[in-house]
């Protein structure tokens, strides 16, 4: 079932500093000439603070500088 795999999958409740964190990733990529959704930045945010990789086919993640993603096959 499908909430079988949600569960167990990894979850992180976010933290003040991850909206900190994702409106100085925003500023810096805008700084560059590059725009990604304050969504996108956030889940960027809380991925880098954790350390941890991103699986998503979101190209927007492409332009996260140190953001490691997982390769997926399309």
């Amino acid at each position: 079932m499908v909430t079988d795999l949600f569960q167990a999958l990894p979850y992180f409740e976010t933290r003040r500093s991850d909206f900190i964190a994702a409106g100085e990733l925003l500023g810096e990529l805008r700084a560059q000439g590059v725009t990604i959704p304050s969504s996108d930045a956030l889940v960027a945010a809380i991925c880098l603070q954790r350390g941890v990789a991103l699986l998503t086919l979101d190209r927007h993640f492409d332009r996260v500088p140190g953001l490691r993603r997982f390769a997926v096959g399309v």
